[in-house]
C-alpha cells in the first residue's frame, strides 16, 4: 500500500486562511442579499399602494362617467 504524502504546514495555514477569508466574504454576500430582498419588498410594497391608488382614481372616474349616462338619460 503506498503511504498517503504529507501537506506541507505552508499549505494547510495557507488553506485556512483563505477558507476564513471565504467565510468572510460568502457572510458579506448573505448580508448584501438580507438587505436587497428588504429592498424589495419595500419597492413592490410601494408599487402596490401606487396600483391600488390608480385603480381607486379609475372607479371615481368610471363613477363619474355613469353618474353623467344616468343624469343624460333620466333627462
Amino acid at each position: 500500500m503506498e503511504r498517503p504524502q504529507e501537506i506541507p504546514l505552508e499549505l494547510v495555514l495557507g488553506l485556512r486562511e483563505d477558507m476564513a477569508e471565504l467565510r468572510v466574504t460568502v457572510a458579506g454576500l448573505a448580508s448584501e442579499m438580507a438587505d436587497l430582498r428588504q429592498e424589495f419588498r419595500t419597492d413592490f410594497r410601494r408599487l402596490d399602494d401606487r396600483i391600488f391608488q390608480l385603480m381607486l382614481l379609475q372607479i371615481g372616474t368610471l363613477a363619474t362617467a355613469l353618474a353623467g349616462l344616468v343624469t343624460a338619460i333620466v333627462s
